[in-house]
């Protein structure tokens, strides 16, 4: 029997009743818990700070990417909208030669 395990003697039958508990933690986003940070502090002095300035440069770099990640489709949308109408101004000016020929 673990030590988290709690045993009741003599159940109905004359055997021992155990009962476990279990219990999972489940945390989301850049920063542990304040319970997480008040132990690594217990274990290195400027761990807290130190968790806090990687969480801030992590997001810098983020919002950073996000930006460039931004400019590179406005940029990609740019050319495209550039070619469409590159293509249709030939088309206009292709249309515009060669029509007194055709109808001449």
């Amino acid at each position: 029997m673990d030590d988290g395990d709690l045993a009741v003697p003599d159940d109905d039958e004359g055997h021992d009743v155990v009962f476990e508990r279990h219990t999972l933690q489940i945390e989301s986003g850049p920063l542990p818990s304040a319970e997480k940070l008040a132990r690594y502090a217990s274990l290195t002095p400027d761990a807290p700070e130190r968790v806090l300035v990687m969480a801030e440069k992590e997001q810098a770099h983020k919002f950073d990417m996000d930006v460039r990640d931004s400019d590179i489709t406005r940029h990609a949308l740019d050319a495209s909208i550039q070619r469409s109408n590159r293509g249709w101004l030939l088309g206009y000016s292709s249309c515009s030669l060669y029509w007194p020929f055709l109808h001449g």
